[in-house]
């Protein structure tokens, strides 16, 4: 049995993912998820992980204790044993391809179905791997409508891998959840001798049509850009609903129909949506296969209402096999093969690639063309596979398998984070605080700030802040519950939203303001002349920014904008399609410091969707968790919450954007909140001058910087002070921020 651990060392090891997967399991239970049907949940151990209180003083966890820690953890869980497994699975195919094999390559995307990401020989991928070389992007929890908005994932694995076939797996996740309430007829006394048939309402139907629709749109795109491709569908087993399940067995219950209909109604829903996948076969014959895997599962073959045991999951992954081999050539299907039909020498072990392996190989899978296309859970090449997870906890660099990269991390001293290092005042104590719309006007005022409004709306965005409540988001209210944290690169802790000043009503949605972990290490790999992934990236500092509604991610190949409703860095002058920035580049370590490097240019730091539910695709820009399906307004999560207030702005109009820290929201709040509201106390702890900032002061600053003063705080006076604060003895730090602090060091009487 493992030992019991700290909940600080548990967090450490998912950091870490050098760690063996199984000894991270050992501290996690399965708990099923009901919302999420085809998506398992797993709950920390608290009997072998000790949790902290806040009287532990530690840092790191402050912002979690007390706060839903567990049910934080158990929304970390599934992404995390998601990626592990996909990493794994990528592992192994890309160490197959690498050796010269020459059987079928098949792509995989779909639910937990394909990946159960839990032990081995869970899922029917598990066992397909054995034949077959396959490249997968199967993730639990996902919805068909989620692979289809994310389409261009596997439509480009399937051209970098040049795949034979594609194995599809969805569905489930949009009938089986929340929904099924919605599909089915209550009990009526009234009608006892009712059809099993006719407990199945209109909606499903309707359900599947929308279905048949967008899978008939995908299959003619698919047969249309890559002929040869073969198509593998499946539908699902007639499940067993349970009085004790999640998913089903209540949701009949609470219907009032009696237990002994319960199996032949479900029957009718799992044969409905079978029927429809075989009209596929003979819409587009020798294209699409279906394999029925009605009857797998028999003899006690559920794990639970819907997941198989490891036998159902053998057997039908066996009928999968020979839809496969029917397709193919004898000569085709074989021809890789190395050995007999088992089990895959060292599959296992793949979990812990050695740095010779990953080191060797060289021929993967091209990266995707830009940010817009990256999705950080579901990589597309061996480059992201090879990436650890960071949780932002600092602690001793450690070097990336096979790369020598050290590790990303946020700084764990204030004084050495540029957004943070002119804080006089430490936050409360209490992480939490109440922010009103008068908070941020005090911020706005000892900014110096002159935002410009669209409506009277401006956009704000609060870095190191998350919400404290459940939801992801809060619309038109009065004020938010937020918790001051310490962002990192990987998951969102930011605040993005609106403001209308007028009536000081508020909308706030999770999203993230800094670069994600793969994008600096790939800019990192570009400063030092590495081999692997290159771009460009940063870390857009607080100030007040102009943003005018413009698209976002240009397509060279399709000649037009990949969202076309974005909000874009821009400059006073309208006609200036993006805008100059001064801004914190790092590449002698992967955390921005207050000694790195101040870059003046045009960095494009625009205001965009996450494109993802998990974590954040950017290398600078602002983003709002959520998708936007490419070339369209189509757009779900945050993302389209958001996007319905910059519809109504016109093309080209500006609207700014006031960015600032958790930590200076929760002081504004705490100096309101006392009250009266004490001026000196508010120059003194939030008084400053940087990015944005207007008026005299601005001017006396820029005269003794000796650049023209117009009065405007813009990239060159930011890159200005930096250069000025680099010099100065004794400060040792720029972080481009003019505060009273600095200003009676260098004895400059601004303020």
């Amino acid at each position: 049995m493992a030992a019991r651990i700290h909940l600080r060392d548990l967090l450490r090891m998912i950091q870490d993912e050098s760690t063996p997967i199984e000894e991270v399991r050992a501290y996690f239970v399965k708990s099923p998820n009901r919302d999420a049907p085809f998506s398992p949940g797993f709950d920390v151990n608290p009997d072998l992980v000790e949790f902290p209180s806040l009287s532990e003083g530690d840092e790191g966890l402050e912002d979690v204790v007390g706060r839903g820690v567990r049910g934080w953890l158990r929304s970390l869980a599934l992404p995390y044993f998601n990626r592990r497994h996909m990493r794994r699975r990528q592992a192994i195919y890309n160490r197959r391809v690498s050796s010269g094999w020459a059987g079928l390559r098949l792509v995989a995307e779909g639910d937990s179905w394909f990946q159960y990401p839990w032990d081995y020989d869970d899922d029917l991928i598990d066992y397909l791997m054995r034949p077959y070389a396959v490249y997968c992007l199967s993730a639990a929890g996902d919805r068909l409508e989620d692979m289809l908005r994310q389409k261009s994932t596997f439509l480009d694995a399937i051209k970098s891998t040049d795949a034979d076939g594609l194995l599809l797996s969805g569905g489930g996740n949009d009938i089986a959840g929340e929904e099924l309430s919605e599909y089915l007829v209550p009990f009526d006394p009234a009608l006892p001798d009712r059809a099993s048939s006719d407990y199945v309402r209109p909606e499903f139907h309707a359900c599947l049509g929308k279905t048949e629709a967008r899978l008939r749109a995908l299959f003619e795109e698919l047969t249309s850009r890559f002929p040869h491709l073969k198509i593998f569908l499946h539908g699902y087993d007639h499940p067993v609903p349970s009085e004790q399940g999640e998913w089903l067995g209540p949701t009949l219950a609470e219907k009032g129909i009696p237990r002994g209909l319960w199996g032949s109604i479900l029957m009718v829903m799992i044969d409905e949506y079978n029927s429809l996948l075989g009209g596929f076969v003979a819409d587009f014959p020798g294209q699409i296969y279906l394999t029925n895997l009605r009857g797998t599962a028999k003899d006690g073959g559920w794990r639970d209402e819907l997941h198989l045991k490891p036998g159902a999951c053998q057997r039908a992954a066996r009928a999968f096999e020979a839809t496969i081999d029917s397709a193919f050539p004898k000569s085709r299907v074989l021809e890789g093969a190395v050995g007999p039909r088992g089990p895959t020498e060292g599959l296992e072990a793949v979990d812990g690639v050695t740095e010779v392996e990953l080191s060797s190989f060289e021929n993967v899978p091209p990266e995707v063309e830009t940010e817009i296309d990256l999705i950080p859970d579901e990589p597309i090449g061996l480059e992201a596979a090879q990436e650890p997870l960071s949780l932002g906890l600092d602690g001793p660099s450690l070097e990336s398998r096979g790369r020598r990269l050290p590790r990303v991390y946020w700084p764990r001293d204030d004084r050495n984070a540029p957004d943070y290092a002119h804080l006089e005042a430490s936050p409360p104590r209490d992480r939490s605080f109440v922010l009103a719309g008068q908070d941020l006007d005090l911020l706005i005022e000892a900014n110096r700030f002159s935002p410009k409004s669209h409506g009277g709306m401006i956009v704000f965005a609060l870095r190191g802040a998350q919400l404290g409540t459940r939801s992801h988001q809060m619309e038109d209210v009065s004020q938010l519950e937020l918790v001051d944290v310490r962002p990192n690169h990987t998951s969102f802790r930011c605040v993005v939203g609106l403001y209308a000043r007028d009536s000081g009503r508020l909308w706030a949605y999770t999203g993230s303001t800094v670069p994600n972990a793969r994008n600096m290490r790939a800019y990192y790999r570009r400063q030092n002349g590495l081999p692997g992934e290159h771009r460009l990236c940063n870390l857009l500092p607080t100030g007040c920014y102009i943003y005018r509604r413009n698209p976002h991610g240009w397509s060279k190949s399709e000649r037009r904008f990949k969202v076309p409703i974005a909000l874009r860095l821009s400059d006073p002058d309208p006609s200036t399609f993006a805008g100059e920035a001064t801004v914190l580049r790092t590449s002698n370590d992967l955390a921005f410091g207050t000694s790195d490097v101040w870059d003046h240019g045009v960095p494009t730091d625009n205001i965009h969707p996450a494109f993802s539910t998990t974590s954040f695709a950017s290398a600078g820009c602002i983003t709002v968790r959520g998708h936007n399906t490419r070339f369209t307004t189509e757009a779900s999560g945050q993302w389209k919450l958001f996007l319905r207030h910059l519809a109504r702005v016109p093309e080209g109009s500006r609207i700014d954007l006031v960015l600032l820290t958790g930590a200076e929201a929760s002081i504004a709040s705490s100096i309101r909140a006392a009250r009266p509201v004490n001026s000196a106390e508010v120059e003194r702890k939030l008084g400053r001058l940087r990015t944005g900032s207007e008026g005299q002061e601005v001017r006396a600053l820029q005269a003794k910087l000796g650049v023209p003063a117009d009065g405007y705080f813009g990239p060159v006076t930011k890159k200005a002070l930096t250069t000025k604060q680099s010099t100065v003895p004794g400060l040792g730090r720029a972080d481009g921020v003019y505060g009273p602090r600095l200003d009676a060091q260098l004895r400059w009487d601004i303020f």
